[in-house]
């Protein structure tokens, strides 16, 4: 299993942004509520460093604290794994500050990284990463400015859609979701990622789907057995391909049409590959659908 490394989490001037600080203070985590504070940060199967990480979770991101030990919290997270992070990488929650309080409307990332600057047309002093959610505070030229976890900041228009607080992105069209997958075309694979920083195979079909206004379970035997999924014989652009492996459903992907789909790749990252090339036809399991149109 390959790590992501935490120098990957948080960027380089982060406190410019979020300021700091709040973590060290354990009297604060009396809330049963954190908010990610950085660009992205591991969920780990146990409260150590070292431990295998489960999955991500991204800027905004709400946690529900189920215990701590030490510096580490056993958190909920949104995908629906229960997991232990850092404390050092989340702030506590407090009515009214989070990033999507106080406000009408959202931007939803859309592109796969996406630097946050603390000015308009500033340098980026943060990223943010496909999926998260950000409070919107203003509009400018070509530039949005946004609520974070903790301050503000500059997010490129292009970077992201608005939406109302509440809402979740529309359904998107087959298209949509391969033209979002294509986004990751080269993204290194990484154990439990769901980030363009680094991601799995159920991590890039999970976040494809998200922001394409459908929600999937976090693992590919889940996604393969959800009731919604509808089991084809002969899959459609846009629809999940899954494979065998050293589990009974282990792997997964998109079919982008033509016999190709595209995956995260344990050995190469995202990549595109065809499901007669030999490997993958002796370990195809079906197809699943979720798009109704």
């Amino acid at each position: 299993m390959r790590k992501l490394s935490r120098g990957l989490m948080v960027v380089a001037a982060l406190g410019v942004l979020l300021g700091g600080g709040a973590w060290a203070d354990r009297r604060h985590f009396s809330s049963p509520h954190v908010v990610v504070r950085g660009t992205v940060t591991g969920v780990y199967a146990a409260p150590e460093e070292g431990a295998e990480m489960v999955t991500q979770v991204i800027t905004g991101e709400k946690l529900v604290v189920r215990k701590r030990s030490g510096n580490w919290l056993q958190v909920e997270v949104p995908d629906g794994y229960t997991g232990w992070v850092c404390a050092r990488d989340i702030l506590p929650y407090r009515h009214g500050k989070g990033p999507l309080d106080g406000v009408t409307h959202k931007v939803l990332v859309t592109a796969p990284v996406a630097g946050v600057a603390a000015g308009a047309g500033g340098p980026a002093v943060m990223q943010v990463t496909m999926g998260s959610e950000l409070g919107l505070l203003g509009v400018g030229k070509g530039w949005y400015q946004v609520k974070l976890p903790g301050g503000q900041g500059w997010l490129g228009a292009d970077a992201g859609r608005v939406l109302p607080v509440g809402a979740g992105p529309p359904r998107g069209t087959r298209a949509d979701i391969l033209a979002t997958a294509q986004k990751f075309l080269g993204v290194p694979y990484v154990w439990g990622g769901t980030t363009a920083l680094g991601i799995d195979c159920s991590g890039f079909t999970y976040r494809v789907y998200q922001v394409n206004g459908i929600k999937l379970l976090r693992d590919a035997d889940q996604q393969f057995a959800m009731p919604e999924a509808r089991a084809v014989d002969d899959p459609l652009p846009g629809d999940l391909v899954f494979f065998s492996g050293r589990e009974p459903v282990s792997h997964v992907g998109i079919y982008l049409g033509e016999g190709e789909f595209i995956h995260a790749s344990s050995g190469r990252g995202v990549v595109i590959n065809r499901l007669d090339d030999p490997y993958y036809r002796d370990r195809y399991l079906g197809a699943r659908s979720f798009i109704t149109s």
